[in-house]
Parts: structure tokens; C-alpha cells; sequence
């Protein structure tokens, strides 16, 4: 449902997040799914690793989802991303 691009900048992480009009034609709905991706990385920005700025690409397959849907993905991605940058800082 979504592909996440990340990149370790500095100290501070950031976080985009976009939503295109092949999700849904509706900006409401857009909107709500931003909304949603939003608080989702807000509660949870603690898993990721410091400095570490992501883009949420949202795809198609996400505008009929629920939160708890779209939540569980989401912290499946950042779990990954925390485990890849977790195995590149030990070797």
C-alpha cells in the first residue's frame, strides 16, 4: 500500500508524505489519508532511527483501507528500516 524512500540527513528526521490523484480523485479522501499518515508518524517516529528523514508514497491500494490497516504497514515499514540501519552501523 505504500512505498517508503529514506535517507539519513542529520540529527533532525522529517517526514513527507504524498498522496496522488491516482489514489483517489477525491482531495478529501487525500487529504484524510495524509491526515492519517501524519499522526500515525507522529506517535511512532520513535522506532525509527535518529536522523532519518522519510517520503510516504501512498499507492491505490490504500484509499479503501482502515487506520489499523494502514498503522500495521506502516510499522512493518519503519521496523525494517530500523533493523536495515541498526545491521549497517554494526559491521
Amino acid at each position: 500500500m505504500f512505498i517508503i524512500y529514506y535517507n539519513i540527513l542529520g540529527s533532525i528526521g522529517k517526514a513527507g508524505f504524498t498522496v496522488s490523484k491516482k489514489v483517489s480523485k477525491s482531495a478529501v479522501k487525500r487529504n484524510k489519508l495524509k491526515r492519517r499518515l501524519r499522526e500515525i508518524y507522529r506517535q511512532n517516529r520513535n522506532l525509527l532511527p535518529a536522523g532519518v528523514s522519510i517520503i510516504i508514497r501512498v499507492l491505490p491500494q490504500a484509499a479503501g483501507a482502515d487506520f489499523n490497516e494502514i498503522k500495521n504497514e506502516v510499522l512493518s515499514l519503519f521496523k525494517v528500516i530500523a533493523s536495515k540501519e541498526h545491521s549497517s552501523n554494526v559491521s
